[in-house]
């Protein structure tokens, strides 16, 4: 277990240095970088609070704020530094290899959770992807968490439907692909998981964090 541990955090390590070197270099400052600058602006500058998020491509549906209010965070800790942005999305992209770890662990055992982040860490076109603010920036985590979130209500673990309510709607407020993650958790509830145990209060609870996330 130990070696394990050990191996991850090189991972992780190699992971986070490729995406951060040269990075104020290399990162490009376009349309939905503008955008989200604009959003936290607004917010932190202007205490203009806001309850809609962005604007898909196709359809001009409005997803929810939630990744605005998420991408404030480095805008308000740098002090509208734009660099801060960019140093959050690789931040998540480090957090995002650990969960693959996690994720290839509880499914397939270590060695799979540690091949799989190793390659996640590594990729050239994973290592410039995750350098940018995009709306995607998300996707790859939120679908993890509903991934760990229906393994943990197949072992009965009772934070599991909280997680799945929780990733399901906040993936709203990110990017609209991540709306078909619904069907998909739906169809595992029954018809892959073999009477999945939910407590009724579990239950009604879950439903409430999903309604108020589609707020």
């Amino acid at each position: 277990m130990k070696k394990t541990s050990l191996i991850l955090i090189f991972i992780l390590a190699i992971g986070f240095i490729l995406r951060i070197y040269r990075l104020e270099e290399l990162v490009s400052f376009d349309i939905d970088q503008e955008r989200t600058a604009w959003a936290a602006k607004r917010i932190l500058v202007d205490k203009r609070p806001t309850l809609i998020g962005m604007e898909t491509g196709y359809g001009g549906i409005l997803m929810g704020p939630g990744y605005y209010y998420l991408f404030a965070i480095p805008y308000l800790l740098l002090k509208m530094d734009p660099v801060g942005a960019p140093i959050f999305a690789v931040t998540l992209s480090v957090l995002t290899t650990f969960l693959i770890f996690i994720v290839g662990r509880n499914l397939f055992g270590s060695r799979v959770g540690l091949l799989a982040s190793l390659i996640y860490a590594i990729s050239s076109y994973l290592v410039q992807f995750d350098r940018m603010v995009s709306s995607a920036n998300l996707v790859m985590m939120i679908s993890l968490f509903v991934l760990l979130a229906l393994w943990a209500i197949k072992e009965e673990k009772k934070w599991g439907i909280y997680l799945l309510s929780f990733s399901l709607g906040f993936g709203l407020h990110n990017h609209f692909s991540l709306a078909f993650l619904l069907p998909i958790a739906l169809f595992a509830l029954l018809f892959v998981i073999p009477k999945p145990k939910i407590p009724r209060r579990s239950l009604v609870f879950s439903s409430v964090i999903f309604f108020l996330l589609l707020l």
